[in-house]
């Protein structure tokens, strides 16, 4: 049988969005930062590590959330940030 989709539990929708956000931001301020010729590498520098800083964490969370859908053995949500739930 092909692999479950949908793990069992309660899918934490705002760490899902935040992690979703982190990537989309990271990947804006990267294109941003490669994509404005007229400044000196050293003015794109801070879309750079603006970039790098979103996308560092945002890469390996959505991994680990990737890994949850797929239903591996060993990865849970509760490996993931705990961000306030109402």
């Amino acid at each position: 049988s092909p692999p479950r989709l949908r793990p069992a539990g309660r899918m934490p929708k705002r760490t899902v969005a935040t992690i979703i956000g982190l990537n989309i931001i990271g990947i804006f301020f990267l294109i941003t930062g490669y994509t404005r010729e007229e400044l000196t590498f050293t003015e794109r520098l801070p879309f750079y590590v603006l970039s790098g800083m979103l996308l560092i964490p945002g890469i390996y969370h959505l991994v680990i959330l990737i890994q949850i859908w797929a239903g591996r053995d060993g990865y849970t949500y509760d490996e993931l940030p705990k961000i306030h739930e109402d």
